[in-house]
């Protein structure tokens, strides 16, 4: 999962498999999606685990975990970081005008998934995109 968030416009996914995992992303790195092994640690009342790790995800302010001497270069850093990965990655009108044809025709062919994103989406950008795509079809 967490690769995948981190392909995505807007995502930064952590894998966090401890609590003391779960207490640094939120303080350090910021983002805003966590990804949760719950097939490793969660035998015997491994509902423990995940409550402790999700107590310590949000507990205190995000973004405030360095030491005081390196707070400002850290932040700058994780900043910089951040507007790099803006910059990586697509939003979806980009990705799709930049898909094989073949590809990008095979997606259409799939009514029901091209159906369910026109009749529920909410990016009518993109909406319109394909259905000017369907139409050329």
């Amino acid at each position: 999962m967490m690769l995948a968030c981190n392909s995505l416009p807007g995502l930064l996914c952590g894998y966090i498999e401890t609590p003391q995992d779960a207490f640094l992303f939120g303080r350090i790195n910021g983002g805003n999606v966590a990804s949760l092994p719950l097939g490793l640690n969660f035998g015997w009342q491994g509902e423990l685990n995940l409550q402790y790790t999700l107590d310590k995800l949000f507990d205190g302010e995000f973004g405030m975990g360095y030491p005081e001497n390196e707070a400002e270069r850290k932040r700058l850093e994780a900043s910089a970081l951040k507007d790099l990965n803006r910059l990586t990655k697509r939003n979806w009108e980009e990705l799709v005008e930049q898909l094989p044809t073949d590809t990008f025709t095979k997606l259409l062919q799939r009514k029901i998934v091209m159906n369910a994103i026109i009749t529920n989406g909410t990016n009518e950008e993109f909406i319109r995109l394909l259905k000017s795509k369907i139409g050329k079809k």
